[in-house]
């Protein structure tokens, strides 16, 4: 596990999945947001969600990351760096710690779920390191229940995309 702030492309075969979740109280909903980058750090797939469950903010961050997980796996991706904002959640997921009770069902179908991938690496990552997934979290509250966009950059995050381009020529 790695706590980082640094926007690294993934060696290959691996595939780097950033998430992020959104509150939308007054809807009670979330909003899901999912980018996968592959090696070169190219847009393979995004997925912008909405879910119609009524989450606090840590039980919308684990919901985000068991969405990530299954979008992962139904796109292809089997060698995956998941990458998620709550160091909690982040440690939960391996083991590391025990999850509050509130996400702790939650936690354990993610756990089991990794366990099909062929490899698995997760890290904590301060939220500016996710801002197009972010984005696509909000984006959801716009939407009836779900988009996929695959092999394509999607419009709503291309300047956020462009920075973390930018940010990840000058880490390099």
């Amino acid at each position: 596990m790695k706590d980082s702030n640094l926007l690294i492309n993934p060696k290959p075969p691996w595939y780097k999945i950033n998430t992020d979740g959104a509150i939308f109280a007054q809807q009670q909903a979330i909003g899901v947001g999912v980018v996968v980058r592959d090696h070169k750090g190219r847009v393979m797939a995004v997925l912008s969600n909405l879910l119609h469950f009524p989450l606090g903010p840590l039980e919308a961050k684990a919901k985000s990351l068991e969405e990530a997980v299954e979008f992962a796996w139904d796109v292809g991706i089997r060698d995956a760096h998941f990458e998620c904002n709550s160091l909690l959640l982040s440690d939960a997921v391996q083991g590391a710690s025990i999850p509050p009770v509130a996400i702790s069902n939650i936690v354990s179908g993610i756990y089991h779920k990794l366990q099909a991938f062929k490899s698995v690496l997760m890290s904590h990552v301060r939220q500016e390191g996710k801002k197009p997934a972010d984005i696509l979290a909000q984006y959801a509250k716009g939407i009836v229940s779900y988009i996929i966009w695959v092999e394509k950059d999607p419009n709503i995050i291309e300047s956020a995309l462009t920075h973390h381009d930018i940010l990840n020529l000058s880490s390099s």
